[in-house]
């Protein structure tokens, strides 16, 4: 049982508490010695994001824990005391498929601040808000607690104009 902390009892903030917590349903999923691989996994929906360094495709995001409702298994519902995390804070989330990417390739492409080089005009972004995913949660190598997921990113954007217009004589899309 959680019990609410809103206003923090001096060093035990609402944000202590939390880490607190997490850390201690970390640890009952483990066998207790603190050895790795010790994870929980719970379902979550991407809340927004925010760009980790300029130019990177590398983003933080933030979530919220969701829960199924319905025996279809489409309804969705924040779960009452759930697990959340925000761009602003220290329980932002990852996503694990982004970590390899650097300032001049995303997912082994060349880019160009996030364009694809390839592809001009189409440019890699974040994870939508409101996709769901399974959240990792799991003792990061500072120690702390880290949340990870596994998502695929959108690519957007459109053709350059003088492209159309060479390609197919305008016609393409009109």
């Amino acid at each position: 049982m959680k019990p609410g902390i809103t206003r923090g009892l001096g060093a035990l903030t609402p944000e202590t508490w939390k880490e607190l917590y997490q850390t201690v349903e970390a640890v009952k999923t483990g066998d207790g010695r603190g050895e790795e691989p010790r994870t929980y996994r719970f379902w979550a929906v991407i809340e927004g994001s925010t760009i980790n360094a300029a130019g990177i495709a590398i983003w933080k995001y933030s979530w919220t824990e969701k829960r199924r409702t319905d025996t279809t298994g489409v309804g969705v519902s924040s779960v009452t005391q759930g697990r959340s995390g925000t761009t602003a804070g220290t329980d932002w989330a990852v996503n694990i498929l982004e970590l390899g990417n650097t300032s001049t390739t995303a997912y082994g492409f060349a880019v160009t601040s996030l364009e694809l080089d390839d592809a001009e005009g189409f440019y890699i972004g974040p994870v939508p808000t409101g996709t769901p995913v399974e959240m990792i949660m799991r003792r990061a190598a500072d120690g702390k607690v880290s949340h990870e997921f596994v998502a695929p990113n959108r690519i957007f954007g459109s053709c350059p104009a003088g492209l159309v217009q060479e390609l197919d004589g305008g016609e393409y899309g009109a």
